[in-house]
Parts: structure tokens; sequence; C-alpha cells
């Protein structure tokens, strides 16, 4: 059963992370804030713990008329998701779509997690060769 979540419209991916002049990367005061704001958003909705691998969909309300890149959304949910324990791990994310959406509030995401169909890969066999003769 998918469990959907609405949030905070993220910082872009180009602006969670600084760097001091010594080298030293760090989160940024805008990502900081907006980790606490929305974490505090996942709170209030209290989402269900969704275990083993996902599918996750971001449909993005645009905040405004600029020129924007919807493949920077992701990186700061998925990172929520996971520090907030409601996906285990962003590694077991097996696909993520974006997109804008005109039915979503201006400045708002709204994420929808559901467990994701995983087809088994075969293993190769260990079968030794057969010497040819």
């Amino acid at each position: 059963m998918p469990t959907t979540i609405t949030l905070p419209f993220p910082p872009s991916v180009n602006r969670l992370w600084r760097t001091t002049w010594r080298g030293r990367v760090y989160r940024s005061q805008r990502y900081m804030s907006w980790r606490n704001a929305a974490g505090w958003e996942l709170a209030i909705q209290r989402p269900k713990r969704i275990t083993g691998a996902v599918s996750v969909t971001i449909a993005a309300g645009r905040p405004d008329k600029r020129r924007r890149d919807a493949d920077n959304l992701p990186k700061a949910v998925l990172d929520l998701l996971t520090a907030h324990r409601v996906i285990e791990d962003d590694a077991m994310v097996t696909s993520v779509t974006t997109r804008w959406d005109s039915t979503v509030p201006a400045g708002v995401v709204r994420v929808t997690i559901k467990p994701a169909m995983v087809m088994a890969t075969p293993r190769p066999s260990h079968v030794a060769c057969p010497q040819l003769g």
C-alpha cells in the first residue's frame, strides 16, 4: 500500500553543501532549516515505515517561474526519508520519478512511496566447464 507525504519544497542539490576555505564540507544553513521544517511535517503526518526495496515518486509544485531542474529534488527528500526512518536506506530505492505537477500547491512536494516489485536476478551457476578434448 503506497504512503503519500507532503513536504515543503527542498533546496536544490546544488545548495545542500558548503565548503570551508580549508576544504571541510558541511550542510548549508538553508539545508538544515529545510530538514528541520520537513522533519516536523513528517512527525505530524506520521508515515508508516516501509522496509525493503521501494519506488518513490516526487510530484512538485513550482515555487516560482524560475527555470529549475526537477532532478535536483530527490537527494534532499530521500536523505530526509532515511534520516527519519520512513525508508530503510536510500540505497534501497529501486526507482525515482520526479515531475512538475500543476495539481500540487506551489512550494510543496508530494512524495509517494510504495514497495517495489523487485525481480530476482539469476545468479550464474558455478558449474565447472567440461574439459575440451
